[in-house]
């Protein structure tokens, strides 16, 4: 069980670099529209929400990723209280 939950862990920090990677974005977004509108036009706009978006939910993704709170570190420690507590078998 715990092999499983830490190949779950390694999954969700590839999210996490995966999503990170996509914080470029509102800077190239925002290049075009220098170039495409005046300031504040749609595209600024959109590009400004969307880098507002994106960095409340990165934080909030590496706060379930990395944080203590992690649901499977939770449950690793569960599953390693619940050994110690049986004892030695056999």
């Amino acid at each position: 069980m715990n092999e499983a939950l830490e190949r779950v862990t390694q999954e969700q920090k590839k999210l996490l670099r995966s999503f990170e990677s996509l914080q470029s974005i509102p800077n190239n977004m925002r290049l075009v529209a220098s170039r495409l509108e005046p300031s504040g036009g749609p595209v600024s706009a959109i590009s400004e929400n969307y880098r507002a978006s994106s960095l409340v939910i990165s934080d909030r993704l590496r706060s379930f990723v990395s944080g203590r709170e992690n649901l499977c570190d939770r449950v690793s420690r569960e599953v390693a209280r619940a050994l110690f507590l049986l004892g030695p078998i056999g």
